[in-house]
């Protein structure tokens, strides 16, 4: 019998490598010589492309007219569940509001009743009469601007018109249920929940309970621990979805020992995040978010005088805090604001959200996106799956991207953690009711800022995809007292996460230069 013999794969001969690279190099040339043949293929490439792109938007429009009734479905769905198996009582959903003021109705607004307010300082700080009361609380009920168009566009889809529950001047405050000629309440009337929702999870950090036993936010305290220096005192604010591990684990250890033994360094978790409160009848607006900082940081410690740090959506938190203590702030430091100029014709706040979650199939990380910020009772369905199983899903996350995808430097478990760490309610009203209005906000309190000639002090990496670095070019063109920072190649947050030695070194240059 004959053996089979197995055959011998091999390389191809250069001989033949340079025949095949001929045979293309003659194929060109002999297209340059009939330019109709190059016309037909570069049209028809064009052809597929507009084809390809009429079919994404034909199917984009099928799968979120479909999600938009889903979402509505929903609805009522979870309201009797809610009724069913939850003792809490949270606020209304976004399905039940009445459309928010306008541009020129607002400002009527502000312009009245900065002529009722009176500006009482005590000699150290403004304090609660300020004129920005008003202008947060006009913040406040901006954000519904997305979802009075949402709404009004799925009326003329289906010809059904859906319900509108107003309310009065004397109910909670906020952006949801906003009444008809009535100037919405800046602060909510938190009454913090003592058990979880049946929907988000009940563990420690989740849980809606305040976790110091009052009605304060978490706060990690680093550097001096000598409480009679109110007038050296940092003050770190993190992101959307984040929590104060993200500066204590990246840039906080290391600052020089200079600045950490003379300077008391206080890293936050904002409202509805972290370690801190989440409660269920609150909006989360700025005007919350002040209010808490106020409590938790600035009486609580005894503060007079501080440097404020921020990234992303804190950035809108922080210059909100900066513009209520004016006298108080002694140097602001942005990284990656988010200032997104609506064009003409567009609400800021749909605008803003357009930005950075447009309502895409692809890609995924798109969608995904869209479908968490553009639908509320989806998104909670999600956070059924996810975030109230996040024991389950936090070590698979980690595992996936440091050792499939090879992003352990980037994406640390904190980071998982930090990202699951909040419930739906709270993750939900803080995106539309602070990152949201973030455009409105940022333009009241820069003015403020400006015309106390405190400089603000702006990093922000060109790679930015996420708030892409034309929201910092914005803010350095419309106010004088902006100093931009450019890091070539660094994006949302690798401006931060893989440099934290040369952030370290710009903070102290800048909280130095204030003492100056």
């Amino acid at each position: 019998m004959r053996k089979a013999t197995s055959k011998q794969s091999h390389p191809p001969s250069p001989f033949l490598c340079k025949c095949t690279h001929m045979k293309h190099v003659l194929h060109i040339l002999a297209l340059m010589h009939h330019p109709t043949k190059i016309s037909f293929h570069i049209t028809t490439l064009s052809s597929l492309a507009k084809l390809a792109h009429v079919c994404i938007s034909f199917t984009s429009f099928l799968v979120f007219a479909f999600l938009d009734l889903l979402d509505q479905v929903l609805c009522p769905v979870f309201a009797f569940l809610d009724r069913l198996m939850d003792e809490n009582t949270a606020a209304p959903c976004y399905c039940h509001q009445v459309p928010s003021l306008s541009d020129h109705q607002m400002q009527q607004q502000l312009d009245k009743k900065k002529k009722e307010k009176k500006i009482i300082g005590d000699g150290r700080v403004l304090q609660t009469k300020l004129v920005i009361d008003t202008e947060a609380n006009i913040v406040s009920e901006y954000v519904s601007d997305a979802f009075v168009s949402k709404l009004e566009k799925l009326e003329d889809l289906t010809g059904v018109t859906l319900s509108r529950k107003e309310s009065d001047c004397s109910g909670m405050s906020g952006a949801v249920t906003v009444p008809k000629n009535c100037v919405v309440g800046a602060k909510s009337s938190i009454i913090p929940a003592r058990k979880a929702r049946w929907s988000d999870c009940a563990c420690s950090t989740c849980s809606s309970c305040p976790t110091n036993g009052e009605d304060l936010l978490h706060v990690q305290v680093v550097g001096t621990r000598d409480f009679d220096r109110a007038d050296n005192n940092v003050i770190f604010i993190h992101g959307f979805l984040s929590s104060s591990s993200f500066w204590t684990d990246t840039v906080l250890p290391q600052l020089p020992e200079t600045i950490r033994a003379s300077y008391r360094l206080f890293a936050v978790d904002l409202l509805g995040f972290g370690k801190s409160p989440k409660p269920t009848n609150c909006l989360y607006t700025h005007a919350d978010h002040i209010d808490m900082l106020r409590r938790s940081v600035i009486e609580r410690y005894g503060i007079r005088k501080f440097h404020v740090v921020a990234h992303s959506m804190g950035c809108t938190v922080a210059l909100a805090l900066a513009g209520y203590e004016p006298s108080a702030v002694q140097s602001v430091t942005l990284i990656s604001p988010p200032y997104f100029l609506a064009t003409s014709g567009t609400l800021p706040a749909e605008y803003t959200m357009q930005q950075v979650a447009p309502k895409k199939v692809w890609p995924l990380v798109a969608f995904g996106a869209s479908v968490m910020s553009w639908y509320e009772h989806l998104g909670r369905a999600v956070c059924l799956v996810i975030c109230k199983h996040h024991h389950f899903w936090e070590p698979l996350a980690a595992f996936v991207s440091n050792h499939l995808l090879g992003l352990r430097q980037v994406l640390q478990k904190p980071f998982f953690h930090d990202f699951m760490q909040h419930t739906h309610h709270s993750a939900w009203h803080i995106f539309h009711n602070t990152f949201c209005p973030s455009a409105y906000a940022i333009q009241i309190f820069m003015r403020i800022l400006q015309e106390q000639g405190q400089r603000v002090r702006i990093i922000h990496g060109d790679s930015d995809s996420i708030c892409p670095i034309q929201c910092s070019m914005d803010l350095s063109q419309c106010y004088s007292n902006v100093v931009l920072s450019v890091i070539p190649g660094a994006g949302h947050l690798t401006v931060v996460v893989g440099r934290e030695h040369d952030l370290a070194t710009e903070l102290t240059q800048e909280i130095l230069r204030a003492h100056n």
